[in-house]
């Protein structure tokens, strides 16, 4: 189709041959310039017949090819797409192989025509587009800005290729000029070849054809899974970043697997997981390549490691500083500074303690992953990179602030990870992908020089943990970063070395539980406030029975009100008022996410006073006493004369939340206020058969809260969702409570 066919009736020719072959439709090269054929218009009061001539040496032409976007409605047409030009499509998938050709335009310039200025934004769409030159030079303008005015000048020759794709999809561009013979000779007799069309020879002398096609990878429904190893990755790269932290470790220590080659696959996973979902801050492959070759030359030298974690591929959430490497933390403002000061000399210079750490213990850093500005959303989004989706089911989000850590882990672009939390940020991503992650107590692992929002709030601080595929891989880097002694180096940091006989004494307790020695669970099956949702409720059961099986207790977990302690974290969040959000955010006017803007409105309001603080401060202390209190007085109902060892409860009310739809947090914020530490474990697997919509709904108390949740499940759309619960121990108690979450996580059968 061509932008004539809207205003002309236009034939293909008939009755002539092609070089091509007798079942290719004909081309209008086929006409001779000098053809009386004339084609008519559709409305003669507005437009004059048209010879061939004029056709196709005349003012800007353009023909569309494939599947083509309704300007008008703003939709794509429900019937199936025109077959794409196959020369065309093995052109563009020869040069671009993960993209999958489906629709273009090609525009047919001649010397005097032009592309005015314009913005692409009828379209709500950054999927990339490619745009290929052929024949005569141009010149093309692009800017970013606001303002046309602010754009460059590129010159554009025979064979070049552009992309633009996410915010520059959106650029101002255009084509104020094209500069006539210019076209490479090569080309300039075109399209007159084997003995075909010599009527048109030299046609291509003074054009230019500028082909712009919609990159993008392979169409899947929204709810299916990204697949990523069966295409793209080697046999090798798939035994590599299918391998588990402590199974990786396991070769790289030993000289079994060459930590380069390590590196390696997990940087080409990565990639590939970050153009699937959006994952990644900030990509640093070449240094990591080359610190795995630093690893790999000591190993040879010394036939030993340079430590437990030799050669391990670990990715961390946009909060650590790294040589070479920008932290933004997802603010605009903050790029090419140090946390939003300029002139610092510590800009891509400082690093964190725990990177330190995981230097001198032999990790390979690679990339950091994305966050929500602010750190405070459960969706993962910002203005800097965008949004990251979930890599099971993209109609539902990835989960935040460490989201861009539990996408790529889920894509197996790494192993394992760091990310932080202060009000669910590891566990909820990790429910959400299907992975491990642990909330330490604060002060078990460092925090010192991390970038961070809401500095100097101390009544509730965010910890760092790790995120990953297993508990062993877990209970690997935190063992790993405690014979650093970091409280040496973090004075926040609790002098606590690994304590194995903490695991010891619960593996003896599960070699007895037939013995009449038991391990006791609380089950905490909602919060009063917003009632899970089948596929959770159906979660809680699994555990309940995994627990029974193993021959331990559960008891009914009833412990103080949830929604006191929500009130109490939330007034945490917003001591200063908001003014650390809206100044990093107004250092380049940024539009704060309308979810984060519900707590901090649109700018800074009245800061609590010094007394208010510490009247905070008195509640989290009261709470923490009353929680403490109740959990003693669970040797009551244990049967063993003994407490709990760890109750269990939803991360969140739903198996993941749907995009800018993310009503209830409290499940998770609630163990922050008591620093308790915690693990997400996956559980199941969502099914629109086993979790239908419940028909006997009653809404807790006439809670709002649990109306609006309850509307927003869709078994369809569920369906395949991984369900995470999370496992809480008392404060301190970390390695007891990995030893639990191992125990629990081996007993529960099913897919998860």
């Amino acid at each position: 189709m061509t932008n004539v066919h809207m205003f002309y009736d236009m034939p293909y020719p008939k009755g002539v041959s092609t070089p091509e072959g007798p079942d290719e439709t004909p081309s209008f090269f086929s006409y001779s310039p000098k053809s009386k054929t004339v084609f008519n218009p559709k409305d003669p009061s507005v437009h004059k017949p048209l010879t061939i001539s004029k056709f196709m040496e005349k003012s800007l032409r353009w023909v569309t090819l494939g599947g083509q976007y309704d300007w008008t409605n703003k939709v794509y047409p429900d019937e199936a797409p025109p077959a794409f030009p196959t020369d065309i499509k093995n052109l563009l998938e020869g040069i671009f192989p993960e993209m999958k050709a489906q629709a273009a335009i090609v525009n047919l310039y001649s010397p005097g025509d032009t592309l005015s200025l314009h913005r692409d934004v009828s379209e709500e769409s950054d999927n990339g587009l490619v745009s290929i030159s052929l024949g005569c030079d141009c010149l093309f303008v692009v800017g970013l800005g606001r303002d046309p005015s602010d754009s460059i000048v590129v010159h554009l020759r025979s064979g070049d290729a552009l992309l633009m794709s996410r915010e520059s999809r959106f650029a101002w561009h255009g084509v104020p000029k094209i500069l006539p013979s210019s076209c490479p000779t090569y080309l300039a007799s075109w399209p007159a070849e084997d003995n075909q069309y010599e009527e048109w020879r030299d046609w291509m002398k003074n054009k230019r054809i500028n082909l712009n096609a919609l990159y993008g990878f392979p169409e899947l429904e929204s709810t299916a899974e990204i697949p990523i190893s069966g295409q793209f990755l080697t046999e090798r790269e798939i035994e590599i970043t299918e391998t588990d932290a402590v199974g990786i470790v396991a070769k790289t220590t030993t000289g079994a697997w060459k930590a380069r080659e390590v590196t390696e696959a997990f940087c080409h996973r990565a990639a590939l997981a970050h153009q699937l979902v959006n994952c990644l801050h900030e990509i640093f492959f070449e240094a990591a390549i080359a610190d795995a070759q630093k690893l790999d030359d000591y190993y040879a030298k010394h036939n030993a490691p340079i430590g437990p974690l030799h050669g391990l591929p670990i990715s961390l959430k946009d909060q650590f500083h790294v040589r070479g490497v920008e932290t933004t933390m997802g603010y605009v403002g903050w790029i090419n500074t140090f946390e939003g000061v300029k002139g610092t000399r510590k800009e891509r210079v400082f690093e964190s303690e725990m990177v330190r750490e995981l230097r001198n213990l032999g990790a390979v850093l690679y990339v950091k992953t994305a966050v929500p500005h602010t750190l405070m959303h459960g969706e993962t989004v910002n203005n800097v990179i965008g949004y990251c989706w979930n890599p099971k089911n993209r109609r539902l989000v990835c989960g935040g602030s460490s989201g861009g850590e539990g996408a790529l882990i889920a894509c197996r672009g790494a192993s394992i990870g760091l990310g932080t939390d202060i009000a669910g940020s590891i566990r909820v991503p990790s429910a959400f992908n299907g992975l491990y992650g642990i909330r330490p107590s604060v002060g078990r692992l460092p925090y010192e020089g991390m970038a961070n929002a809401m500095q100097g709030q101390n009544s509730i601080l965010s910890v760092v943990g790790p995120m990953g595929t297993s508990v062993g891989g877990l209970r690997l880097v935190m063992r790993a970063i405690l014979t650093q002694k970091p409280w040496l180096h973090d004075p926040a940091v609790h002098e606590i070395p690994w304590r194995s006989e903490q695991e010891e004494a619960v593996l003896q307790l599960i070699k007895s539980s037939g013995k009449g020695r038991q391990l006791a669970f609380g089950v905490y099956r909602h919060d009063g406030v917003v009632r899970p949702l089948p596929p959770v409720r159906r979660a809680l059961d699994i555990i309940v029975k995994t627990i029974e099986k193993l021959g331990h207790k559960v008891i009914d977990w009833v412990p103080p009100p949830h929604d006191y302690a929500s009130e109490i974290a939330l007034k945490t969040w917003i001591f200063d008022g908001g003014l650390d959000v809206h100044q990093s955010m107004g250092l380049a006017s940024e539009p704060l996410d309308p979810a984060i803007s519900t707590i901090y409105g649109s700018e800074p309001v009245r800061e609590f006073q010094a007394s208010e603080v510490a009247k905070v401060n008195v509640q989290i202390r009261e709470y923490r006493k009353q929680y403490s209190d109740y959990w003693n007085s669970t040797a009551e109902l244990t049967g063993t004369g003994k407490v709990v060892d760890a109750f269990i409860m939803p991360v969140t009310p739903f198996p993941a939340a749907t995009p800018m739809d993310y009503p209830h947090y409290d499940y998770c914020t609630l163990v922050n206020l008591l620093d308790y530490p915690s693990i997400a474990m996956p559980v199941t697997i969502s099914s629109k058969t086993l979790d239908p919509v419940d028909e006997k709904f009653v809404s807790l108390s006439g809670n709002p809260l649990d109306k609006k949740t309850f509307d927003v499940y869709d078994p369809e759309i569920f369906d395949g969702a991984f369900v995470g619960l999370q496992l809480v121990g008392r404060r301190l108690h970390e390695e007891r409570l990995l030893a639990l979450a191992e125990m629990l996580g081996d007993g529960i059968e099913g897919p998860k």
